[in-house]
């Protein structure tokens, strides 16, 4: 689907995008006697869920439409972790080197390492939406229990010319 759409003349760059929503858990240690006791007082709060969506992210250095930028740690994210765009760190309360526990709608629940941070400027902030974005490999989401299965969006740039008569 994707070269018919670059092949189009109007059309001057198109990309594919895969995502797939999957729920996060988290639990935050929680000071229980003040910030200054001792490691042996602090308790952990109770496990929280957040919404996280996930995009095959197997072609980020080629990309040319929906561009991520990296801004630190892996690039491309390793086999089995994952890159956080940088607005969903305080929204999964997590950060690089981090491992949050991730659950697709075809898997089980599976710790994945956060291996960098990444921005990504065609998303709203993840505070906005309520949910985080993560980057994953095609076999990172196999690994997730999702099936292999075309890109579900194509996204374009029209190559505009202020010509009236051309699209």
């Amino acid at each position: 689907m994707v070269a018919a759409v670059r092949a189009r003349p109007e059309i001057e760059a198109a990309s594919a995008r895969e995502a797939v929503m999957a729920r996060v858990t988290t639990g935050h240690p929680v000071v229980a006697a003040g910030p200054h006791a001792p490691p042996a007082t602090r308790l952990h709060a109770p496990p929280a869920t957040r919404s996280l969506q996930l995009f095959v992210a197997d072609d980020l250095e080629t990309r040319q439409v929906t561009v991520v930028r990296r801004l630190s740690g892996a690039w491309p994210p390793p086999p089995g972790t994952m890159l956080l765009e940088r607005t969903a760190l305080a929204v999964m309360g997590a950060g690089e080197g981090d491992t949050l526990t991730v659950t697709t709608p075809h898997g089980q629940p599976q710790a994945i390492a956060i291996s960098g941070v990444v921005h990504d400027t065609a998303l709203a902030p993840a505070w906005q939406e309520h949910r985080g974005y993560g980057y994953i490999t095609r076999d990172t989401l196999a690994a997730l229990g999702e099936p292999a299965r075309a890109a579900r969006s194509v996204r374009a740039v029209c190559a505009c010319t202020g010509d009236p008569g051309r699209r």
